[in-house]
């Protein structure tokens, strides 16, 4: 590894301790075997991690933890709504149009007494 210029940093120290640690608990790992390479990712993952299908699943998790539905739309959230930028805004338009464009109010994600927008 050390040829192809992947050499740890000469000036890093790690205490004995810890490595006889991490050893042990390699050696106690069944089934497990050390090599100097890795599995190239397959073209499969690479679609999905980039695809409007993986970001389609993302906002329904998102959408499924993370909102609830509410019985009636609130004129004061909808004045709070205009308030948050855009991006933030399209998240919560996508959350609703998911839910069939029923109102949804958010699990702590934001919420304007914390100020964190």
């Amino acid at each position: 590894m050390k040829q192809k210029g992947y050499a740890p940093d000469p000036d890093m120290k790690f205490n004995s301790q810890t490595v006889r640690n991490y050893y042990a608990m390699l050696v106690n790992r069944a089934g497990l075997s050390l090599v100097d390479k890795s599995i190239e990712k397959t073209s499969n993952r690479w679609t999905v991690e980039h695809s409007i299908i993986g970001t389609m699943d993302l906002i329904v998790v998102i959408a499924m933890t993370h909102f609830y539905v509410v019985e009636y739309d609130d004129p004061e959230w909808h004045q709070y709504l205009k308030t948050i930028p855009k991006e933030t805004r399209l998240l919560y338009d996508l959350v609703c149009l998911f839910y069939g464009d029923k109102p949804v109010r958010p699990r702590g994600l934001f919420n304007p007494e914390w100020n964190l927008i």
